[in-house]
C-alpha cells in the first residue's frame, strides 16, 4: 500500500497573494493613467512660490514697521487708507490694490487699485451694485515691502 503525503496548501496561498498583488497594482497603473483628481491644482508649485515671495515682503514691512488704518473719504462710496512707518511718518509712492470677495464660487474677484491722493493717503472708489457689507482684502506695497490685510467694509 501507498500512502499519500498531506497536501500542502503553502504553494496556493503564496499564488493566490501574487495574483491578488498583481491584480491591485494593474488596477493602480490603469487608474493613474486616466487623469487627475479634480481635487488637485496644476499650477500647485506657483502658489508655493507665490507664499514665499508674499512672506517675504510681509516681513520686511512688518520689520519696517509698517502700520495701516483707514481714513476718511468721501463720497460715500470712497474708502482711504493711512501708511505709516515705524516712526509715524507717511509712506509716499506705494502701490496697492482692494480684492473684493465675490459671492459666487468660481466668479474672478473684482480687484480695485488704490490711488495715492496726499502723502500717506491712498483711496479708492468703491463700484455701485455692492452689498451693504462686503469682505476685501487690502494690499499696499513698495520696494520689496508689502502689507496685507483682511477687512469688511460697511457701506451706508
Amino acid at each position: 500500500m501507498r500512502s499519500h503525503a498531506p497536501h500542502n496548501p503553502w504553494p496556493w496561498i503564496i499564488a493566490v497573494i501574487g495574483l491578488a498583488f498583481s491584480t491591485v497594482t494593474a488596477w493602480s497603473i490603469y487608474r493613474a493613467g486616466q487623469g487627475v483628481s479634480s481635487v488637485t491644482d496644476p499650477r500647485y508649485y506657483s502658489h508655493g512660490l507665490k507664499y514665499n515671495s508674499t512672506s517675504l515682503e510681509t516681513k520686511a514691512a512688518q520689520s519696517l514697521g509698517w502700520t495701516i488704518t483707514p481714513a476718511a473719504a468721501s463720497p460715500p462710496r470712497g474708502i482711504a487708507f493711512s501708511l505709516r512707518d515705524g516712526d509715524g511718518a507717511p509712506i509716499r509712492g506705494a502701490d496697492g490694490q482692494i480684492t473684493l470677495a465675490s459671492e459666487a464660487a468660481g466668479t474672478r474677484q473684482p480687484v480695485i487699485p488704490l490711488r495715492e491722493t496726499t502723502p500717506g493717503i491712498y483711496r479708492a472708489d468703491l463700484p455701485p451694485g455692492l452689498p451693504p457689507t462686503v469682505n476685501a482684502a487690502i494690499s499696499i506695497g513698495r520696494d520689496g515691502a508689502r502689507i496685507r490685510r483682511r477687512l469688511i467694509i460697511s457701506l451706508p
